[in-house]
């Protein structure tokens, strides 16, 4: 990370606010109503905060070309009707599904073996942790990173 609170500076994750994150149930039409409301609303809002400048369009193009990330189907919707969705980024994004669903099974089994085998549920515990990147490597799990843009799907 290269920006945010000093502690994460140096560190893997994402940065700034130009995408937000939700669940992947949570209601379409508020999603793309949202999103809608600030792409249009952009020329508004941008001057309203320090990260305004970054919360467009172009923007969010460029992490979705290298994000993990899947895309909610509500902003899908809005990438769509705007012609900027591309079968490249369907590529992308059904792949980055794929990585994620495979992860939350693989964490939810892992978390059951835990269970069965009472070990507590917790990444402070060496015990947890052995067994959650031993299970991991069983399944074949690759790391979650961010991709590089001109990466083949």
């Amino acid at each position: 990370m290269f920006n945010g609170v000093p502690s994460s500076i140096g560190r893997w994750g994402t940065v700034g606010t130009s995408l937000y994150l939700t669940h992947r149930d949570t209601d379409t039409r508020m999603v793309y109503g949202i999103a809608r409301w600030m792409n249009d609303n952009y020329p508004r809002i941008k001057a309203s905060h320090s990260w305004g400048t970054w919360m467009n369009m172009e923007t969010l193009m460029d992490e979705l070309e290298r994000t993990f990330i899947p895309v909610h189907e509500g902003l899908l919707k809005l990438l769509k009707e705007t012609g900027k969705w591309t079968t490249n980024l369907e590529k992308r994004n059904q792949a980055n599904i794929a990585l994620i669903d495979r992860y939350c099974q693989a964490f939810q089994d892992c978390k059951d073996m835990a269970d069965d085998k009472e070990v507590v549920i917790d990444p402070e515990n060496p015990e947890w942790e052995k067994m959650w990147e031993g299970y991991k490597k069983e399944l074949g799990l690759p790391k979650i990173v961010m991709i590089p843009k001109d990466a083949k799907i």
